[in-house]
């Protein structure tokens, strides 16, 4: 029942469309075509992602093959994610049960009068409708999100069944550390290699074996277990700290980001907490996909509310540990919702505010309110209150996500609530100029100066970004929008007061695809010029010298410029394969065959494990062939 209730409240939005990141990771990405028509091999659909360091090779091979079985499909993609989603319900039962049961058994004060069954199955249906986490589910592309939480949820139930036959008896202990293996190392793997947040399962294990088993386990098992944590927690965490601290304390992590590390502690200390009132108490005002017009913290003070936000953390986790013995639950949910944001709400320099970011962390919080409601010394008294206040509570739940999944229903519509109700936030008005124009293509529709009018109003904002720029030269480029001069004036001006973030470089590079292609007719001199500043001013990225380089070579033929530039950036990022791949390439036109060879050779050592098989092949007969021209002229008669 409880599963066939969160499909219907999901049903509605499984017919909306592709949205934000969507486009960039899914739609836009040329292997997903390629592996449809069985032209590349599985594994490089699967390595072709994008985002994190790792490629989340598991997520984006399941993308690939719904393009394969199904086409490019958005309703399809919604449908496996509101069946993860169902699963990971069952798993948050299942893990909330076995949890509760060690409760139960390691502490007798809590009430016998509730079973760890129905604590489990109202923790479960909780978070199954609770709306914050619905942009796991219909933000096609948080499949990342949802398939690194099931195999965190596994991976920790396994452990936990594990650690139970170690404790209960000598007989059992070697199948019980087959368990607690298989779920640290094999589902870790799995949630790593779905999202990078996947690291986390080790800290969450660590919670549970603290709160619950280590007290009552033997000498024999307390030095496996210190062994084993510093096998998967220690040595992983401080090779993270040496691969990221030296971008932290060179400043180089937040160069492309409009806040310093400084302003994203201070700011997340009031996330945090927004966070938790958006669970406890969610609101159709609050919620949203787009929260980039958020208030960045420039201090303790500006505004006060950070450095209370501070003062509350470090006070509400320190009641947690106070709470341990007396009331476990408590301490259990609140560090469970904290263990998440060490990761994503700390240095790590990610984009300040996603409500994705909360689908593992809001178990925890499920744990703390059931707790609360449940285990009370009075709840025989109370227990009608209670339950009416339950029911409330998810007819609340219920409520709110089934009218966010109907507004996700259509693209259309879904961009409109978001930008009336996000009217500052730059992406939200801009998203609605881009399902407008892409409905209403004609300049002569109603709908095509609706979506020009949003393009502007995001422009207008003090905390945009280039992408209302990219879509006005779009226009420009298709000869359907006039005062050209204003937003080349705007765009550059753009370009060098600004950091470039991630997505404004994508849009740079969609502008001047566009350009190549001949989709769009701009001035070539003033698109080179326009990538020239964004060198000048952030030569330091070997993206944007990738993009001048390409700009130079396919817009004015000036290959000897290219080859400097490309040069430049190869030593910046001498392990950036890609980068050597395309000074190769302008090597070959240049005739540089020796350079072009040795290129190829560095090429092959960075590639350890095959993925660019192919092209390096190709690159080597199109060496081989220019060479053989040339040896074949030099030893031609005169």
């Amino acid at each position: 029942m409880i599963t066939a209730l969160i499909a219907v409240l999901y049903w509605p939005g499984l017919a909306g469309g592709f949205v934000f990141d969507d486009f960039v990771n899914i739609v836009e990405n040329p292997k997903f075509i390629a592996i449809s028509k069985n032209e590349i091999p599985w594994w490089s659909a699967a390595f072709s992602g994008g985002a994190g360091p790792l490629a989340r090779p598991i997520s984006v091979l399941s993308f690939a093959l719904e393009v394969y079985f199904f086409g490019l499909q958005p309703y399809t993609m919604k449908v496996v994610n509101l069946v993860l989603h169902l699963i990971n319900v069952w798993l948050v039962f299942g893990l909330s049960y076995a949890i509760g049961r060690s409760f139960w058994d390691r502490y007798p004060l809590l009430p016998s009068s509730v079973s760890p069954c129905l604590f489990a199955i109202l923790v479960a249906t909780a978070w199954g409708v609770l709306p914050i986490n619905l942009t796991g589910v219909l933000y096609v592309v948080q499949r990342m999100e949802n398939l690194s939480t099931l195999f965190m949820l596994a991976g920790l139930w396994a452990y936990v069944h594990g650690r139970g036959l170690i404790n209960s008896d000598a007989c059992t202990a070697s199948a019980g550390w087959r368990w607690v293996c298989f779920g640290m190392f094999g589902f870790g793997l799995l949630a790593v290699f779905s999202k990078e947040n996947g690291v986390m399962l080790p800290v969450y294990a660590l919670l549970i074996e603290w709160m619950v088993f280590f007290k009552y386990s033997d000498a024999k098992a307390k030095r496996n277990i210190y062994f084993l944590y510093g096998i998967v927690l220690f040595l992983p965490g401080v090779l993270g700290l040496a691969w990221i601290l030296p971008g932290l304390i060179s400043g180089a992590a937040y160069e492309s980001r409009p806040f310093t590390l400084s302003e994203r502690l201070w700011t997340e200390a009031r996330v945090v907490w927004g966070y938790l009132a958006w669970i406890l108490a969610p609101s159709m005002d609050v919620l949203s996909l787009y929260h980039d017009a958020y208030e960045v913290s420039t201090g303790p003070l500006s505004p006060p509310a950070s450095i209370f936000g501070v003062i509350g953390i470090f006070l509400l986790i320190c009641v947690s540990i106070l709470l341990r013995k007396d009331k476990p639950w408590l301490a259990f949910g609140i560090l469970w919702f904290f263990v998440m944001h060490l990761l994503v709400s700390t240095v790590v320099p990610l984009e300040l505010v996603y409500e994705h970011r909360n689908y593992m962390g809001s178990v925890g919080v499920m744990w703390v309110v059931f707790g609360l409601l449940l285990f009370h010394a009075h709840f025989g008294r109370w227990r009608l209150v209670i339950y009416f206040f339950i029911f409330a509570l998810l007819t609340w739940y219920v409520g709110v996500t089934y009218m966010r999944s109907n507004e996700w229903s259509h693209p259309v519509k879904h961009a409109y609530f978001e930008s009336q109700r996000q009217s500052n936030s730059p992406r939200a008005v801009y998203e609605l100029g881009v399902v407008l124009n892409r409905l209403n293509p004609d300049p002569g529709t109603p709908g095509f100066h609706e979506s020009v009018s949003a393009f502007r109003r995001a422009a207008d904002l003090p905390n945009t970004t280039f992408l209302p720029y990219q879509a006005l030269l779009f226009l420009n480029g298709k000869k359907v929008l006039l005062d050209a001069d204003v937003w080349w004036g705007r765009a550059e001006n753009y370009i060098v007061s600004h950091p470039l973030s991630n997505q404004d470089v994508n849009a740079l590079y969609g502008l001047l695809e566009a350009q190549i292609s001949g989709e769009i007719q701009l001035d070539s001199e003033r698109l080179v010029n326009l990538l020239r500043e964004a060198y000048r001013v952030h030569s330091w990225r070997s993206d944007i010298s990738a993009m001048y380089a390409n700009s130079l070579l396919n817009l004015i033929k000036d290959v000897d410029e290219a080859g400097l530039v490309l040069s430049q950036a190869v030593v910046q990022s001498p392990r950036d394969v890609q980068m050597w791949m395309n000074l190769i390439s302008v090597q070959l036109i240049l005739g540089h065959f020796r350079e072009a060879q040795e290129g190829i050779e560095r090429v092959q050592e960075l590639d350890r494990w095959g993925h660019r098989d192919g092209a390096i092949q190709a690159l080597q007969q199109k060496l081989d062939q220019l060479s053989g021209r040339l040896n074949e002229k030099k030893s031609m008669p005169r």
